[in-house]
């Protein structure tokens, strides 16, 4: 039994959740909720714990559900039922309460995006793209945007367009298949993007400059953030822009590591990207521990490379190296994702996490598997194995949230499948 009142108690539990003792916050807040069982925000605390953890997602769910209905008012409830709906993969259910929280908090502005996020995992993408634009209201920060008119989506022949880079680099390679559909029409289309894609962006075809985000940009009459296209295009799932291979590394790129593949090349060139940015929100879920890849390394008839580069943390990448014997580090040659683009190209395969490395392998149409975490972000949608904006990747889904090694040996024995397949061919 505790001797304090519901306030104190919520207060020491947040003080545990921040100083990330949170075994002993789910504790307190347990103990807390069974002496005081009619507290709307103790079991909002014990739903935060749980979710926290990423442990008993039903239960956290439920202790929101039953806090709100002490406090329906409460868009804090609503929220936090919203974001455990979402990691349970119950998409629906996370959209309408986004909506409802949003709702509760005058309308705000980054409820409505996340709103959007779950209709588009699960495929309503016409209700999606309105609410998906909410983005610009609620992080304004995120794109620089000048101080020309914003494109309406209306063709006006011989105008100046310049798209805007924004959100991560899968994100722009994903998105930048508009843009030759733009420069048809009549507009003269210019692009500012992220210093390592500027090399990749040269080879679409129709496009003007390519400026580096940072540089002084080209004159224009209006400009568009990258990721609101599709919404003006209104695509929807079946009118997914199908032109592929849209990206190419440049032809007279120089490729310094063929002569090493080929002096180790055993049969099969398989490349690897077990992680992501470290500093994108989900890094923790997306990305796989590199231990976790050792039984695709028994694999004798492959030979794999590394496509990690540091991101920041070169010394996490050497150690994850140092647990993967035999695999190929592909840093030196990596420059820019142009140089990624041209590796592509010299492998048979690429088995990557939710990367730009794996949106890369699909806008240049190289084969590629692709490792996603449960539930994985709305581009992959919530079910399958196909992918409907990059044809050439199989995706290969968690069956229990957080279980990569299960994954891991569904990949292994489907890559011996097809090693063992081209070996009966032949």
């Amino acid at each position: 039994m505790t001797q304090s009142g519901p306030q104190a108690l919520f207060a020491s539990i947040m003080t545990l959740v921040n100083a990330r003792q949170l075994a002993a916050a789910e504790n307190l807040a347990r103990t807390a909720v069974a002496e005081h069982a009619e507290d709307p925000q103790l079991l909002n605390a014990l739903g935060m714990v749980l979710m926290e953890q990423g442990k008993e997602l039903d239960a956290a769910r439920a202790c929101f559900g039953r806090a709100l209905s002490l406090a329906p008012e409460s868009s804090v409830l609503w929220e936090n039922l919203a974001v455990a709906s979402r990691r349970l993969g119950d998409f629906e259910l996370a959209a309408r309460t986004f909506l409802i929280a949003a709702e509760k908090r005058n309308g705000a502005h980054d409820l409505r995006f996340e709103a959007s996020l779950c209709q588009l995992s699960y495929g309503d993408y016409e209700t999606a793209w309105p609410f998906y634009e909410e983005r610009l209201r609620a992080f304004p920060e995120r794109v620089v945007r000048p101080a020309s008119p914003s494109w309406d989506g209306n063709y006006l022949a011989g105008q100046r367009l310049l798209v805007l880079c924004e959100q991560g680099l899968g994100d722009s390679v994903m998105m930048v298949r508009y843009l030759p559909f733009l420069a048809a029409q009549g507009l003269s289309v210019d692009i500012a993007c992220p210093p390592a894609l500027v090399r990749l962006m040269r080879s679409l075809p129709g496009i003007g400059k390519v400026t580096a985000i940072g540089e002084t940009l080209p004159e224009h009459d209006f400009h568009v953030p990258i990721m609101s296209i599709p919404g003006l295009f209104r695509t929807r799932i079946a009118s997914i822009p199908q032109n592929l291979p849209y990206l190419a590394p440049p032809g007279d790129i120089a490729r310094p590591w063929r002569e090493l593949l080929a002096e180790k090349d055993c049969g099969v060139r398989v490349g690897l990207r077990w992680a992501g940015n470290p500093d994108h929100a989900q890094d923790l879920e997306r990305s796989c521990p590199a231990t976790m890849l050792a039984p695709l390394l028994e694999l004798d008839e492959v030979l794999f490379v590394s496509l990690q580069t540091d991101d920041g943390d070169r010394a996490k990448v050497d150690a994850d190296l140092a647990a993967l014997p035999g695999v190929i580090d592909a840093r030196p040659w990596l420059g820019d994702m142009a140089d990624t683009a041209a590796l592509l190209q010299d492998l048979n395969l690429v088995i990557s996490v939710d990367t730009a490395t794996l949106h890369l392998a699909g806008a240049t149409n190289r084969p590629g598997w692709a490792m996603l975490a449960s539930p994985g972000d709305w581009r992959w949608g919530r079910g399958g194995s196909l992918s409907h904006w990059y044809p050439s990747l199989k995706l290969f889904r968690q069956a229990q949230r957080g279980n990569w090694p299960d994954l891991v040996l569904r990949i292994r024995e489907e890559l011996l499948a097809a090693i063992q397949g081209s070996e009966t061919e032949q």
